[in-house]
């Protein structure tokens, strides 16, 4: 198949859905499919075209700067789309919001179909992200005329029906993960782990993200302060990632005299290294999708403190593979943390089970398996191939 992605956050951009969208179109790339991802060109330094994977990079014009950036860059996808997208026999919007209601228009108007890749739940979920936005009737009018739609969890499906997308063009695909490339570490081999990454051979419980409001990790530090009190092994916990408020948590975990069971390492490119040295995966956000760390946390073997954001029930409440606290319930958090810090055999218990989830339902594998099968249906049925279309209903 030829399939057009339309991602307008790409690389070098490192986040949550860029990382979800590149590992997907290398994936399908591997399978002998023809993918093509179409991005920003926010900057001059980056290039026009380039390739990784055996995907085709292309970014298209915009003017990064306030004003006038969403309006150019939505001008440049329109013209993009027009010169290019009837090459594809496919189009995979990532992200909902003006960009996706551009790629549906032009689908529409080319006559290929789109698929629509949701990415979080709640506040963060299409409904109510497209409630205030600009021009929201016409945003809610495209997105629900989206040819199929791929929802990560069982609760974003449910959004997406509940907002006037049918049933039968919904699709429950989740991010997937390498689980060859993500293994769990024995314990016996920790010690030499930390001693390579220069940390103390004390218990870790790692973060992931970017240091930034939403990820709420001045709340995480709050509860760590208040678990550790009841701790009797010291603990380390080590905040991987970068943004705009490390200096203000640095300066938080001094005042609560956290010392060196806090450390900052910013942002890492050898993630399965800092995985493989950790006992516990800790998540504090307000918002999140399926979150790719929590998923590559439990492909390690991880077991999992996190805040009941999209997707964490279902992957980790209804399993067993952790604990799910409310959102911004700092008490409870820490209550969480002290429950598997002073319980090795739990923590050991729900990391077997976390990786036994990743395995039977998120490998990278099964997730290209359902893209694919979505693409097929999608143009079995296109009007433009001639197709009868086998188009299946939520599952």
């Amino acid at each position: 198949m030829r399939v057009l992605m339309v991602s307008p956050q790409f690389r070098p951009i490192v986040g949550g859905y860029e990382r979800a969208a590149e590992r997907l179109a290398a994936s399908l790339a591997a399978r002998g499919h023809g993918v093509t991802v179409l991005a920003e060109r926010r900057y001059p330094a980056w290039p026009k075209r380039e390739s990784f994977d055996h995907v085709e990079l292309r970014r298209w014009w915009c003017w990064y700067r306030p004003g006038v950036h969403v309006a150019t860059s939505l001008l440049g996808l329109l013209w993009t789309l027009a010169l290019r997208g009837w090459r594809f026999e496919v189009w995979h919007a990532h992200q909902y919001g003006h960009h996706a209601a551009v790629t549906v228009l032009m689908g529409k108007l080319l006559r290929r179909p789109v698929v629509l890749k949701l990415t979080s739940s709640c506040a963060g979920g299409i409904a109510q992200s497209l409630r205030g936005a600009r021009f929201a009737t016409i945003l809610r009018f495209l997105h629900r005329r989206v040819d199929g739609v791929a929802a990560p969890t069982r609760e974003t499906a449910r959004e997406a029906v509940d907002f006037g997308i049918p049933s039968h063009r919904v699709r429950v695909v989740p991010n997937g993960v390498d689980v060859r490339r993500l293994m769990p570490t024995p314990r016996c081999e920790r010690r030499r782990c930390k001693e390579a990454l220069g940390v103390p051979d004390v218990p870790i419980a790692i973060s992931i993200g970017r240091l930034v409001q939403p990820k709420q990790i001045d709340l995480m530090i709050q509860a760590w302060a208040l678990a550790m009190a009841h701790v009797r092994e010291p603990w380390m916990l080590v905040i991987v990632g970068e943004g705009q408020e490390r200096a203000s948590l640095e300066a938080q975990a001094m005042r609560l005299g956290l010392g060196q069971s806090v450390r900052f390492v910013g942002h890492q490119a050898n993630i399965e290294a800092w995985l493989s040295c950790a006992e516990l995966f800790l998540q504090s956000s307000s918002r999140e999708g399926l979150s790719n760390t929590m998923l590559e946390a439990m492909a390690a073997g991880l077991p999992v403190v996190i805040t009941a954001v999209s997707g964490t029930k279902e992957c980790v409440g209804e399993t067993g593979a952790g604990r799910v606290v409310p959102i911004g319930d700092t008490d409870a958090l820490a209550a969480a943390l002290v429950e598997l810090a002073s319980d090795p055999v739990a923590r050991d218990r729900c990391g077997a089970v976390a990786r036994r989830v990743v395995d039977e339902g998120f490998s990278v594998e099964g997730v290209v398996d359902r893209c694919e099968a979505l693409y097929r249906d999608l143009i079995g049925g296109s009007k433009f191939l001639g197709g009868a279309g086998t188009f299946r209903p939520l599952q």
